[in-house]
């Protein structure tokens, strides 16, 4: 069973069940698998407002946010592709993978359009840039509130359907994008869901940046595939992570060496019960 049809079965047998839950420094955001299955069709209804059809190529150079969340998985609903990029790109890059791509939308945070602004007037092949006021969840509500109701499109079905281009780091030249298929993420996602014993009772504690793949697929997606809850954190702190993770009984984490190295260096590390926790990994 592909991904995207295993996350809307969710949304039908555990509707009330957290999905995700967004700690920001002012509120906490929650949302269950209902919610989430609810926004992202209203998301795909806004998305074929703007025109969006099969096969284009939309990019998203935002903050670690719900609305990144909601955009990238309408997309990939529509049968469209995902091009996460990374906020701290320099423009040379930016506009690089922009170009070669063949990217026709692009969402992008709004403090950064009068950076990006002159950028972007140069790209013909863009055809519609929206900047999103990001630390304002009202202000996405609104946007894809705006779309016209319409029937959503039937999933996904052929596992060759590319889903999402992630740009290699291009050490042996220029970076490339990696097509990346529904039957690639899911047979990842199958295969670690197996190895790592996914429970729906886990609960992931996700630090990492979502423009890659081990934040965006191997944590975020992990943790939906397995009908799972995840905790998000919008910037790594060893003390918010080490608290998090033993008031929300965390019981996943994953993350990269240098983020274990400085948990175990923080001052007063030991004196945080972690016996709840049974799977770390690190990677990337």
């Amino acid at each position: 069973m592909l991904f995207l049809t295993k996350l809307q079965q969710h949304s039908l047998t555990v509707p009330q069940k957290t999905a995700i839950e967004y700690l920001l420094p002012d509120r906490i955001e929650t949302v269950t698998y209902g919610q989430l299955e609810k926004t992202v069709q209203q998301t795909i209804a806004y998305l074929q407002s703007l025109g969006v059809q099969p096969g284009d190529r939309v990019a998203l150079q935002l903050p670690k946010c719900l609305p990144f969340i909601y955009l990238h998985l309408a997309i990939m609903r529509l049968g469209a592709i995902t091009l996460p990029l990374n906020p701290g790109y320099p423009a040379a890059e930016l506009s690089y993978f922009l170009k070669d791509s063949g990217t026709s939308l692009f969402f992008a945070d709004v403090a950064a359009q009068e950076k990006l602004a002159p950028l972007l007037a140069e790209l013909p092949s863009l055809k519609t840039v929206i900047y999103l006021q990001t630390e304002e969840p009202e202000h996405f509500a609104e946007l894809i509130a705006a779309g016209a109701a319409a029937d959503p499109p039937e999933l996904p079905a052929d596992p060759d359907l590319t889903a999402l281009f992630i740009y290699t780091s291009g050490t042996t030249g220029r970076p490339k994008g990696a097509q990346i298929t529904h039957g690639n993420l899911t047979a990842n996602l199958d295969s670690l869901h197996k190895a790592w014993g996914w429970r729906e009772d886990d609960i992931l504690l996700h630090v990492l940046p979502i423009f890659h793949v081990h934040g965006l697929v191997v944590a975020l997606h992990g943790a939906l595939h397995g009908g799972a809850t995840a905790v998000l954190l919008p910037k790594f702190t060893p003390e918010q992570a080490l608290t998090t993770m033993v008031d929300k009984q965390c019981t996943v984490f994953m993350a990269v060496p240098t983020i274990h190295k400085r948990l175990v260096d923080y001052p007063g590390a030991g004196q945080f019960d972690l016996s709840h926790m049974r799977l770390l990994t690190s990677g990337s």
